[in-house]
């Protein structure tokens, strides 16, 4: 448009289209292009891949670790538990040997005030008089019981023979001062070593009210009395 308000158009250039892009040539570059693309996901989804693979090998290394740790520490901890018990057992055998060493102290501290209290009592001297109610053949069988038993008890294997004299004797008799036991095993443990030796002469009874063969009976206090009769019985046919 000139000052004069006339219009003129003026024409483009004049090209040759030789050389070019054609429509061949855009389908070819865009599939090169869908191609790269199709690569670089590919190779995005290879790396995730390798990534996701190395991240669990990570989480799996670390679990690894710490299972582990844990183990150690559950070792340590029972190694621990192990000294700790071994030394309460320590100490407790140690106050379980203080307490035996203790306790036979006590036995024997015990023992020594009985012998005492025994060489005191036989050291003093017993009157007649305190020896009522055994008297004549009744005394003189006590005392020739006494002589026996000092000369053949040990033999015989009878116990406590220490503990008898003639005072627990006459208690025994005559059941006073709690001897009477004292009497009764004594009969018992006579009675038993005779049944063993000489034992029944053959031909005459040898069984109790039971059927039971006397070398087989446990003689106690409360079948003495009966296993003594049949002794009796054969022995002073």
């Amino acid at each position: 448009m000139t000052k004069d308000f006339e219009i003129t158009e003026e024409l483009a250039a004049m090209r040759s289209v030789t050389g070019t892009t054609t429509g061949s040539d855009l389908f070819t570059e865009r599939k090169i292009k869908g191609a790269q693309q199709m690569r670089m996901k590919k190779e995005l989804r290879e790396q995730q891949i390798v990534e996701a693979k190395q991240k669990k090998q990570q989480e799996a290394a670390n679990a690894r670790k710490l299972e582990a740790e844990k183990r150690k520490k559950e070792k340590e901890m029972q190694r621990l538990q192990a000294v700790m018990l071994k030394h309460k057992e320590k100490e407790r055998l140690k106050q379980q040997k203080m307490d035996e060493i203790q306790l036979n102290k006590e036995r024997k501290l015990q023992l020594r005030r009985l012998e005492l209290e025994k060489a005191k009592a036989l050291k003093k001297p017993n009157e007649d008089m305190c020896l009522a109610d055994l008297k004549g053949s009744t005394l003189s069988d006590c005392l020739i019981v006494l002589q026996f038993l000092h000369s053949f008890g040990k033999v015989l294997g009878l116990d406590n023979l220490n503990d008898l004299d003639l005072s627990v004797l006459q208690e025994g008799f005559l059941n006073t001062w709690g001897s009477m036991g004292k009497v009764q095993d004594l009969l018992v443990s006579m009675v038993s070593s005779a049944v063993q030796d000489p034992g029944i002469p053959a031909g005459h009874r040898s069984k109790t009210c039971l059927g039971e063969e006397l070398t087989d009976v446990e003689i106690s206090r409360d079948n003495v009395s009966e296993i003594l009769q049949i002794y009796m019985e054969a022995h002073c046919d």
